[in-house]
């Protein structure tokens, strides 16, 4: 696990789908704590907003805007 990840047994990501609430309870994540503590960011990832999470993303990791995807090896 990357040492700079955080562990959280239980947390609540809450959202919109099509102007209804919605909220997807997420056990045993591990990963960067930006990502629970923006709680709209899971929900969007399974909801495909994914203008907004990759906002979040680049925000939070602006490093991944210089990334280099062409020698990315598969």
């Amino acid at each position: 696990m990357d040492k700079t990840w955080i562990k959280k047994e239980i947390f609540v990501s809450e959202g919109l789908d099509s102007g209804y609430p919605i909220s997807f309870d997420v056990k045993d994540f591990a990963g960067y704590k930006f990502m629970c503590d923006n709680k709209r960011f899971i929900t969007g990832l399974c909801l495909h907003d994914f203008d907004y999470c990759l906002t979040i993303l680049y925000k939070n990791m602006p490093e991944l805007l210089n990334a280099d995807l062409n020698n990315v090896e598969e």
